[in-house]
């Protein structure tokens, strides 16, 4: 029976994408996808010594939707060793210091966004600016026209 829906799991930055891709491939349903999420996944290829853009290609197959922030690709360690004190850090004092997973625009930190475009060409799925809008009032509309704009330079080529 289909409801219409479709389901995707996130990579988060405390592990691997391979396994997400893996566990994508193993259930096996035409309405379950993974969800890319390319913050999470820089800052896991920094902490777990992968590579980035290779996680994005080997997830390509199976990508149903994107998330789309940026970091500094420094993971902040306490994520893993002391999650309660982790959990004290405010997202400002993350970002003052381009510690962990702290949500900038796209194009505002260290990921390669245009070679992510570039392997996403075909892609047709939704894209999601997930970052704190809130906090970057003044800059939305430019952080909308760059990634449109960087969407529409690689599909065309």
């Amino acid at each position: 029976m289909s409801l219409g829906l479709d389901l995707c799991i996130e990579n988060i930055e405390v592990e691997l994408v391979d396994p997400v891709v893996r566990f994508v491939r193993l259930v096996d349903r035409p309405n379950f996808w993974m969800n890319f999420d390319t913050g999470h996944a820089f800052l896991a290829s920094r902490y777990f010594h992968f590579d980035f853009l290779e996680s994005l290609r080997t997830s390509l197959p199976v990508l149903g939707h994107v998330h789309l922030n940026d970091n500094t690709g420094v993971f902040e360690e306490l994520r893993i060793t002391d999650r309660p004190r982790y959990d004290h850090l405010s997202m400002g004092y993350r970002r003052t210091f381009g510690r962990g997973d702290i949500h900038i625009p796209p194009f505002w930190g260290a990921i390669p966004f245009a070679e992510v475009f570039g392997l996403l060409k075909d892609y047709r799925g939704l894209f999601v600016c997930e970052y704190a809008a809130q906090d970057f009032i003044p800059f939305n509309r430019s952080v909308q026209e760059k990634v449109r704009s960087a969407v529409t330079a690689a599909r065309n080529g």
